[in-house]
């Protein structure tokens, strides 16, 4: 009877170790699942930082892509926490922008201290804003009329009043503006008549989708127009000097067609012609 007891005692025994013992195995994995879980989360926000450093470093060194030590990188730096302590790295490969072009592609590698063999990789592109990305852009005041549609982005410096439909975003650098084509107080710096009409400032921009399908904005920063006169300037100072530059071709302009062995054929327009029906 005792030896029937201890075997029984025995199996029961064996059965609650197995499953004390799973138990205890799933308990670990899931705690390392987990631990993993937040070191490749913290890796990736490393790497994020990098990104970050970076994108600052370009706005006050834009043209300055080795990190400011004059030498090839790859660019190591350490993340602290707010104690002082080393959490990790970001690694930084640094592409310059080609000739002519200022996007740059920063991959940065997020390391953290708690596991070295664990790494995530970020790559982004970034470039200076231009002014081709703009459908319209101007110095002064605009107006657009009814039936107008324009898809690229619109700024101006001054106001806005567009009566069309924009499929881009539209931008002023003004608040308000006394619009010249009608009396009366002062209008959002981007207004519409299109009924109904936009309210007077200061009430509340109504959002008008119908007529901003991407939205408006103001005031937002003025563009630089002095700048980019000096810019085009010297742009044609350096193609007298050292490259091809063509007066005003008497005619309707010219038509330059780009080949692919890094030349061009240049054609002076004298008349247009409709096309073929």
């Amino acid at each position: 009877m005792r030896g029937q007891l201890l075997i029984q005692v025995l199996v029961f025994a064996a059965i609650a170790i197995l499953v004390l013992v799973g138990i205890a195995s799933f308990v670990s994995v899931s705690i390392q699942a987990g631990r993993i879980t937040v070191q490749r989360e913290l890796a990736i926000e490393i790497a994020e930082a990098g990104i970050d450093y970076y994108r600052w470093h370009l706005a006050h060194s834009p043209n300055d892509y080795q990190d400011g030590t004059g030498s090839a990188g790859p660019y190591v730096h350490n993340l602290l926490d707010k104690n002082g302590n080393i959490v990790g790295q970001y690694i930084l490969d640094i592409i310059p922008p080609p000739v002519g072009s200022t996007l740059v592609t920063i991959t940065s590698t997020g390391k953290i201290s708690a596991n070295p063999n664990l790494q995530r990789k970020i790559q982004t592109k970034l470039a200076i804003p231009s002014i081709a990305k703009y459908a319209v852009i101007a110095n002064a005041a605009m107006r657009f009329g009814a039936g107008t549609e324009v898809f690229g982005p619109i700024h101006s410096n001054g106001g806005i009043r567009f009566d069309g439909l924009a499929h881009n975003l539209v931008t002023s650098s003004v608040s308000s503006y006394d619009d010249p084509d009608h009396t009366g107080g002062n209008e959002f710096g981007v207004h519409t008549h299109v009924s109904p009409t936009d309210p007077l400032p200061p009430a509340q921009v109504p959002s008008r989708p119908d007529v901003f399908e991407a939205g408006r904005q103001f005031p937002v920063p003025a563009v630089d127009f002095a700048g980019l006169t000096a810019d085009l300037a010297q742009m044609k100072a350096d193609a007298q000097t050292n490259g091809k530059y063509f007066a005003g071709s008497g005619g309707l302009g010219y038509r330059i067609v780009l080949k692919t062995n890094d030349t061009f054929d240049l054609y002076r327009v004298n008349s247009l012609v409709s096309p073929p029906s």
